[in-house]
């Protein structure tokens, strides 16, 4: 048996940060986004035999994850099996093999750049195909896009968005309700060609502390956390109207000040969260005087150091080589819309199943 699926990496515009429930991963507020055509996970599941996992057990040691090429143990391997667990069971299915599971991204991991999204939204679909073809198309267990959006959130938040193209809501819910955090497209990949993502490559290193880390610690301490979960409904509602008016200027103004109201509130943590380096306000400072000289250009950056530049495809070049001149930015890659997660090949003898 092989199943490969792929999914693209997204960039929050409107910003999350917080957990109104961390074991399920609902984010304790809504949030916006742009799945990226450059960065993406393809994911392969493959039988490594027929022995089932006792439900009662951890099936930690039946599964293998290979991780870019690294067998890889750890949070990482838990999380994996616990996804493998978690999908498999919401199909309707008590029993499943044990599995290789091989996942590769084209771009650095944990850095910021949101591998944990493309990587859980591709596992989801590769599961979501094994498990259809265990249960055939006629099954009522068969689940729909926004089902998936659930399950691939409960693997990481911010996965929920990536099973999406172009621009997409991630909802918040209840701690009693998770069903309501889901996510769904609200601009299609090909609705506005034009739109720009420019990203400053600073480092290859993962980053000191997670992001799940980081809200847990940010919600207990930071001063400003009531503020930025009031603001934040309010900058979701100014995003999405720039969108359905495809007005660039006002989604760039409302995605920067979330990206810095994001950083600030991170930053009055006690203590202080800083993902930000040297390079990062630099870069910020560049985007500033490029509006000044009438470059359509905002600035946006996640849990990571590196800077992103919201743009359009005519002052693309011009953003680029005004990164590229940064000391600390190694590379600028641009990024346009991406499509939704997908299957490659999948290749299922019935023997295996």
């Amino acid at each position: 048996m092989d199943i490969t699926a792929r999914a693209y990496s997204n960039i929050a515009l409107i910003k999350y940060w917080g957990k109104t429930d961390e074991l399920s991963h609902i984010p304790a507020v809504p949030s916006l986004s742009m799945t990226l055509d450059c960065f993406y996970t393809t994911t392969s599941l493959h039988i490594k035999n027929k022995t089932y996992p006792n439900l009662k057990q951890s099936p930690n040691d039946t599964h293998t994850l290979i991780l870019n090429g690294v067998d890889t143990q750890g949070i990482a391997k838990d999380k994996v099996c616990k996804h493998i667990e978690r999908v498999c069971l919401a199909h309707g299915l008590n029993e499943w093999p044990c599995f290789l599971v091989t996942s590769d991204n084209n771009f650095p991991t944990a850095s910021g750049l949101a591998s944990s999204a493309s990587a859980f939204a591709a596992l989801t679909i590769a599961l979501k195909e094994y498990c259809q073809q265990r249960l055939g198309s006629d099954s009522k267990h068969l689940l729909n896009m926004r089902e998936l959006s659930v399950l691939a959130r409960m693997g990481s938040a911010s996965a929920a968005r990536s099973l999406f193209g172009g621009f997409v809501q991630l909802h918040t819910a209840g701690m009693h309700d998770s069903r309501q955090a889901y996510a769904e497209p609200v601009l299609l990949q090909h609705a506005w060609p034009q739109m720009r993502l420019v990203v400053g490559l600073v480092t290859h290193q993962a980053k000191e502390v997670s992001s799940t880390k980081a809200m847990a610690h940010t919600k207990n301490t930071a001063r400003y956390y009531a503020s930025w979960v009031d603001f934040s409904k309010r900058d979701l509602e100014r995003a999405i109207k720039a969108l359905h008016e495809l007005d660039f200027e006002s989604l760039g103004q409302v995605a920067e000040t979330s990206a810095l109201c994001m950083h600030a509130l991170a930053m009055s943590a006690e203590p202080a969260i800083v993902y930000l380096k040297g390079v990062t306000l630099d870069a910020y400072h560049a985007v500033c005087a490029l509006r000044k000289q009438g470059v359509l250009a905002y600035f946006t950056c996640d849990a990571g150091p590196h800077p992103k530049v919201l743009t359009l495809a005519s002052h693309v070049n011009t953003v680029r080589s005004t990164l590229a001149q940064i000391p600390g930015v190694l590379q600028t890659i641009e990024a346009s819309l991406g499509p939704d997660a997908h299957l490659i090949h999948s290749t299922i003898h019935a023997a295996n199943l």
